[in-house]
């Protein structure tokens, strides 16, 4: 009798894993980091994951072209999202809006006006309200969408990236990455791995 109810309850448990399939990844990282399973610990549950993006390199694509740096800065803001982490977000940020500013002078001429995009987006990003992360990930969207248009005018360099869409995020759906491992900035640990790979 009693193995016939563990059979049943691993299935429950089965069930109920599937059933959550999209933020599967996220709440994975939560258990791993809050392994006793209380309510407290959940709810604590993202502060241990801004370490993530200190680790994350950037990968090659990110250097060695116009928008080296500015790519490098954004892929920073996106990490920390990822791991939903508002510390240093300003300063990547901002670290975007520099980089671009001094790049504009030797993009291609096809992505100038969408250089001047990014600046401002970054700008607008670097102002979010520190405690606020609702805010800087909209804000972060719309840095995306000018980072895309930039990278429309630079079909070379588009190469080297990823581009991701989640179509349960609210504004601007897309981001870029210099990887293929999904990792979404929209919606962090809860559902780090929603959404798919698109064209540009």
């Amino acid at each position: 009798m009693k193995s016939g109810m563990r059979v049943v309850l691993m299935f429950v448990l089965g069930a109920s894993s599937s059933a959550v399939a999209c933020s599967k990844s996220g709440q994975g990282q939560n258990q791993q980091s809050a392994e006793p399973k209380s309510a407290e610990g959940t709810a604590e549950a993202p502060a241990k994951p801004p370490e993530a993006p200190v680790k994350a390199p950037v990968k090659a694509p990110a250097a060695g072209h116009f928008a080296g740096e500015t790519m490098s800065s954004y892929e920073l803001c996106r990490a920390f999202l990822a791991a939903d982490s508002t510390k240093g977000i300003a300063e990547c940020a901002q670290g975007v809006a520099t980089a671009a500013q001094s790049a504009t002078a030797n993009a291609p001429e096809a992505a100038r006006e969408a250089m001047a995009a990014v600046v401002t987006a970054a700008e607008a990003l670097a102002k979010s309200p520190a405690d606020d992360i609702a805010v800087m990930r909209n804000n972060f969207g719309e840095l995306s969408r000018a980072v895309l248009a930039m990278l429309a005018g630079a079909p070379d360099v588009a190469k080297g990236y990823h581009v991701f869409e989640c179509p349960m995020t609210k504004g601007f759906q897309r981001w870029v990455q210099p990887d293929a491992e999904l990792a979404n900035p929209y919606q962090g640990t809860k559902m780090l791995t929603c959404g798919s790979e698109v064209q540009p």
